[in-house]
């Protein structure tokens, strides 16, 4: 599985067309400009103006069928970069292979609800992994994947103090009791949001992070609690809370989202870090159902919120706002009409985007990871194959809880690959699942075009050139050339499947037979030039435009997939409710 398949220079200009590669399975392929929106009207002057804007509008039709010639599968996770968990099977906690029989229920692992993978910044080549249940906070560090461990302070021998602890200051009396959320920022300290005490705690995590000894050989080693704030407070106090339920960072800064139990009504409140209050943001009620996570994307810089309340009838809900939270638009994470419902009666728990490809997103329920684009967030990419790959227990015993996003690199032969490292949570077997996954795209290319491509810079008239027919003969061609690529190498069409839940899977290539490949063979004739004989008008360029348009025309129609079966299967009896 490719992360972009082309190279970034073809995805910065796609991106910079106002594009994304968001293709979906279950898509009607279509042009942004159709014949009437790009030629040339009767009165336009033939200028190097005119004739660049009609270009442009091919260029990016053009950018469009590469961006959609490519597909994302539902193939999560990979299996050849399954392989490994990590879990206590009663000799302390250690990674295992995946192969083995490894469920275990008595665990020191075990319960944990929030997750947090990050860098050591002593050891490049060690990490560490913060854990919390709802009352203890755990601080564990490993190595790749042979060895992870809790932090321990070694002076207290025989009975070391192990980083697993509800104490928040040996000293303060204070312990947790409802620990609802925790994030660390970029200058590596650690937030922890207690919701019983209504308190964000701030914890020196330099302990684990760069082997700091005076924090490493506390009685709760590796961390030092060093700042709070908060109180059992009103919705509009600035630094005491109602009922607060997520904390964000960005820049260093702490993003904590309160809202109303009863009026749903919504308030960011934003601290430095050093938990001095900034400012709060009344969202209002933008939803009349509770929210469950808040998160920042910063390739759209944009916050989002995903809301949903069990056991009722509204569907989940995804809302984004501007970096001053601003409401922008609100999405449905289904749609009933093409989706099962019981996609809607899990439970909602977290939101995170991938590290990767940051149009690219995460929905964890009790029972699902449902990945998603970020543009496109009542659509399903697909969901993780429990069943299907034989991971962890059964649907009905199955409770995820929380993953983390690492970003890792590997080598596969001579590529090397950015990829999302997963490491989810499953509480049934109180196991720590390890996935390597990236945007999984399938090109629809036979091969890769990205050093033959002419960037649209050489292909349009440049304001110094001579107006003439040799120059809009040069750019017509360099036109023809890119667009004859993508034509050149389509020998196959994606073929997709709809599963129980009605979503939408790509599931392999069709490949079209010889007939069909006869039907894309190109003959360049007289239309696709200005010949030397020809008064040059609007009509006369418009002719070898309308002939790079049909041919991207042919292009969309070969681009288009090929569905095994729809959705719902009308074989299959459907009870009325």
């Amino acid at each position: 599985m490719n992360t972009s398949s082309f190279n970034q220079t073809l995805v910065d200009t796609i991106r910079s067309y106002g594009l994304l590669q968001d293709r979906m399975p279950g898509d009607v392929l279509s042009l942004p400009y159709e014949w009437t929106q790009l030629k040339l009207n009767a009165n336009d002057l033939i200028l190097s103006e005119t004739i660049n804007e009609s270009l442009t509008k091919l260029h990016k039709n053009w950018l469009h069928l590469l961006a959609y010639s490519v597909i994302p599968t539902n193939d999560i996770p990979d299996m050849q970069l399954y392989a490994d968990v990590i879990m206590d099977r009663g000799s302390g906690i250690d990674w295992v292979s995946a192969e083995n029989d490894f469920a275990s229920r008595d665990s020191e692992i075990k319960d944990i609800k929030h997750l947090i993978k990050i860098q050591n910044t002593r050891d490049p080549e060690n990490y560490n992994i913060i854990a919390a249940t709802t009352t203890n906070l755990m601080l564990l560090s490993g190595f790749d994947v042979s060895s992870v461990n809790f932090i321990i302070n070694p002076d207290t021998a025989p009975n070391p103090t192990k980083s697993d602890s509800n104490i928040t200051h040996p000293s303060n009396g204070i312990y947790f009791q409802d620990i609802i959320d925790m994030v660390v920022t970029e200058d590596k300290d650690l937030f922890v949001l207690d919701g019983y005490h209504k308190i964000i705690f701030k914890f020196d995590i330099s302990g684990i992070t760069t082997l700091d000894e005076s924090i490493w050989k506390n009685d709760t080693p590796g961390r030092l609690m060093v700042n709070l704030v908060g109180d059992d407070g009103d919705i509009d106090d600035k630094i005491n809370f109602i009922n607060p339920l997520r904390l964000v960072t960005v820049n260093n800064e702490i993003y904590l989202l309160d809202q109303h139990p009863e009026t749903m009504r919504c308030v960011v409140k934003v601290f430095d870090s050093h938990l001095n209050w900034k400012q709060s943001y009344n969202l209002g009620v933008f939803s009349d159902q509770h929210a469950v996570d808040m998160e920042y994307n910063s390739f759209f810089n944009q916050f989002y919120i995903v809301s949903h309340t069990n056991n009722s009838d509204n569907l989940p809900i995804i809302t984004s706002f501007t970096r001053d939270f601003n409401m922008i638009e609100q999405h449905d994470l289904l749609d009933l009409e093409r989706h099962d419902l019981t996609v809607a009666q899990e439970t909602y728990k977290r939101l995170y985007f991938s590290v990767v490809n940051q149009n690219i997103m995460y929905i964890v329920t009790d029972k699902n990871i449902y990945k998603k684009y970020v543009n496109r967030p009542t659509d399903f990419i697909g969901r993780l194959k429990f069943e299907e790959r034989y991971i962890g227990t059964t649907t009905q015993a199955r409770e995820l809880t929380d993953l983390t996003i690492f970003p890792v690199t590997i080598q596969q032969g001579d590529v090397t690959q950015n990829k999302d490292e997963i490491l989810l949570f499953e509480g049934d077997w109180n196991t720590i699942y390890r996935f390597l996954e990236d945007s999984g795209f399938e090109n629809s290319l036979e091969s890769g075009i990205d050093d033959k491509v002419l960037p649209f810079e050489s292909i349009m008239i440049k304001p110094d050139e001579n107006v003439d027919i040799i120059t809009y003969n040069k750019a017509l061609y360099k036109m023809l050339f890119n667009n004859l690529l993508l034509l050149e190498n389509l020998s196959r069409k994606f073929a997709t499947f709809f599963d129980d839940k009605g979503l939408s899977q790509y599931v392999g290539f069709k490949y079209l037979n010889n007939d069909e490949l006869i039907k894309l063979r190109y003959n360049i004739t007289s239309d696709n030039y200005i010949s030397n004989n020809e008064i040059v008008l609007s009509e006369t360029i418009n002719r070898c435009l309308k002939e790079i348009y049909n041919l991207q025309l042919t292009v969309m129609g070969n681009m288009n997939e090929q569905s095994i079966n729809v959705y719902p299967d009308p074989s299959k009896i459907v009870n009325l409710t």
